[in-house]
């Protein structure tokens, strides 16, 4: 009788404020009851960032993916036991210690009731500019080398020689003449349409990418487009041929790239151009705190 009205407490306690974003508040309300709605969970416990600092790059991704693993197990146990109709585990993340989620509202706010959860948000969209056009893409000199003055860098030495970039857009062709040979073969992961080779269905990629690296400064290429010629890049499809890309992907995309740093392919920058106009959303300040603190600089361009 008491394990009875214990659970029927529960049930009625409302959500602590301010654990479910705004947003996802939003959502929630103009859902029905019995409909899945997909949330991303932050758990509370913290990475020991101090602890690891002096630690290399390779162990602190290991110290990070074990607490993740540990302190998300029973959550994600208890999730995993409720029927499917209620709730259904994604992706389970180290390199943010949270996890996806398809949960109804009362599941949502059952969670937002627990010590171990940090906080709850939405599954947001981003959008990209508008479709880059095959002429746009990285076949014509530009303005942006001589203004940065990256060409002065190659003649003190500096063109990128022995760096691995990291990308995150709408995948990458890898055969077009200003990128040839620069794709870190077989390095590459699809969101979108798990493709097992690189492909760009929307151009807006390869035209960042040859940003990054097109052309090769000096050399007998005559469109030079890209500041650090010398680089070779991994490429990842985050955003469809409409150049829309959820939060499910980009984070499917930015714990690829963590692995292959974990596992020892040492990228130093991983390329970002795009972004949320949301000024308050914060699920991506933790991956970019862990990309750095694990030796990965995030930029992000046009």
């Amino acid at each position: 009788m008491h394990a009875i009205a214990l659970i029927m407490m529960m049930v009625i306690l409302p959500p602590i404020p301010g654990k479910i974003t705004p947003e996802l508040v939003k959502i929630m309300d103009q859902s029905a009851t019995t409909a899945k709605i997909a949330v991303i969970v932050h758990m509370n416990t913290e990475y020991p960032y101090v602890q690891i600092k002096t630690m290399t790059n390779e162990q602190k991704c290991e110290v990070m993916k074990d607490v993740a693993q540990n302190s998300q197990r029973a959550i994600v146990e208890y999730l995993s036991a409720l029927p499917d109709e209620k709730a259904s585990v994604g992706g389970k993340f180290w390199i943010f210690n949270g996890f996806h989620l398809q949960a109804t509202k009362d599941v949502i706010e059952e969670l937002a009731r627990r010590d171990d959860i940090w906080f709850l948000c939405e599954n947001a969209i981003i959008q990209l500019d508008d479709k880059i056009s095959e002429d746009q893409s990285p076949d014509v000199a530009e303005w942006n080398i001589i203004k940065i003055k990256a060409d002065s860098c190659w003649t003190a030495g500096f063109n990128g020689q022995n760096i691995i970039v990291g990308h995150i857009d709408t995948g990458v062709n890898t055969n077009h003449e200003a990128l040839t040979g620069k794709w870190l073969s077989p390095y590459w992961f699809d969101a979108v349409n798990y493709q097992s080779t690189p492909y760009d269905d929307h151009n807006h990629g390869t035209h960042t990418m040859g940003t990054i690296c097109g052309g090769d400064g000096p050399g007998s290429f005559v469109n030079d487009i890209g500041v650090a010629y010398g680089a070779r890049f991994i490429p990842t499809k985050a955003f469809n041929s409409g150049g829309s890309g959820s939060t499910n992907g980009i984070d499917s995309c930015m714990q690829y790239l963590a692995n292959l740093k974990a596992g020892g392919i040492d990228i130093r920058v991983i390329g970002n151009s795009w972004g949320n106009g949301d000024g308050t959303y914060q699920h991506w300040w933790t991956i970019v705190l862990n990309w750095e603190t694990i030796g990965i600089l995030p930029v992000s361009f046009s």
